[in-house]
């Protein structure tokens, strides 16, 4: 038995949730593994090992990239042409090239970079455009939005 009361590897990152001993500190052991440990000490079973690497290609693929699923089929596709909306997912399993827009998910229905729906809008600017005014201290009478992006990332923070 593990110091943490544990008496398998593996039944500790599995009751952790998507393997915090790897990527952060556990809860109960307070320990860091590398992988190559975990996976040689843990004893999984196929389905743990399949459930535990998946979580761990997850969590690296959403910091990484940025992915969604194929409304479709679900499988995960990556946006290529970052200026065009339209994606389509050449694993889906409806057996076609099936094209689905990145902002609302829909089917693609338009022929230029935009789907063709009126009510698509990118979640993150709608967001920016309906948060907020607040005022600044140090600036007598001038409001601001709330929150405020990155003009290069897209990165967004409010304002406190």
């Amino acid at each position: 038995m593990w110091p943490c009361g544990i008496f398998r590897v593996a039944d500790c990152l599995v009751s952790q949730s998507a393997g915090p001993t790897i990527t952060h500190r556990a809860v109960k052991c307070k320990a860091e593994w590398p992988y190559s440990e975990v996976r040689r000490l843990a004893v999984f079973s196929d389905s743990e090992r399949a459930h535990f690497e998946e979580n761990m290609a997850l969590l690296a693929a959403a910091e990484f990239c940025e992915f969604k699923s194929c409304p479709s089929c679900e499988s995960y596709v990556e946006r290529e042409d970052l200026s065009n909306l339209g994606v389509k997912c050449t694993i889906c399993t409806k057996n076609t090239c099936y094209q689905f827009c990145w902002q609302c998910m829909r089917e693609w229905k338009g022929a230029a970079l935009y789907c063709g729906y009126d009510d698509c809008v990118n979640p993150d600017i709608d967001k920016l455009a309906k948060c907020r005014n607040v005022t600044l201290p140090s600036v007598h009478n001038v409001e601001c939005p709330a929150i405020r992006a990155c003009p290069t990332c897209g990165a967004q923070r409010l304002r406190l």
